[in-house]
């Protein structure tokens, strides 16, 4: 398809600061710009999904937790990283990338929680402690995220090594570390 709408959601995806947005997020902004009158936030999903210029990736969560990571149940449950997610085919270059792309996420979710938890009053321990967790989890997580980023760093690098230097422009990119959904 290329209409005005995969245009923009390219333009999107192209522009932000994050290799990869939620659905939602897209959708928003999408209607933001006046562009989604006409569909809903499922049928951008199954465009999406028909359009091999995208990925859409079911969440990150099975990316980086196993089941048995102490936290991953409870992230799971509220949905931080849940998807689906999308990514323009064309900014996946690396893991590293990818990574990189995840742990600048986890800042500005840990940063969000930090703000929100220091304007907490005495009146709702209970919010302030839930919060509390949250960012010991997310402290948690931004470590495993900085572990693979380095391991995502040194496979990149061997990659490179073995190749004899850069990729050429027109070179395919390696595939995405990340689960994406049934097309």
């Amino acid at each position: 398809m290329d209409d005005l709408i995969t245009r923009q959601l390219e333009q999107l995806l192209r522009e932000s600061k994050n290799i990869f947005l939620p659905v939602g997020e897209l959708y928003e902004r999408l209607a933001a710009r006046g562009m989604s009158a006409w569909m809903d936030e499922s049928l951008l999903l199954q465009l999406l999904l028909e359009d091999d210029r995208f990925i859409v990736l079911d969440g990150l969560e099975e990316a980086l937790f196993s089941e048995d990571a102490p936290f991953s149940r409870r992230l799971r449950e509220l949905g931080l990283l849940r998807g689906p997610w999308v990514v323009l085919s064309e900014r996946i270059v690396s893991p590293s990338a990818v990574m990189a792309d995840l742990l600048h996420y986890l800042r500005e979710l840990n940063a969000a929680l930090e703000s929100a938890w220091q304007r907490m009053t005495e009146e709702e321990p209970e919010v302030a402690q839930d919060i509390l967790n949250l960012l010991m989890m997310g402290d948690m997580l931004e470590r495993q995220v900085k572990q693979a980023l380095r391991d995502a760093v040194i496979q990149d690098m061997e990659n490179l090594l073995e190749n004899g230097g850069l990729a050429e422009e027109g070179d395919e990119h390696p595939s995405s570390p990340l689960p994406s959904m049934p097309r």
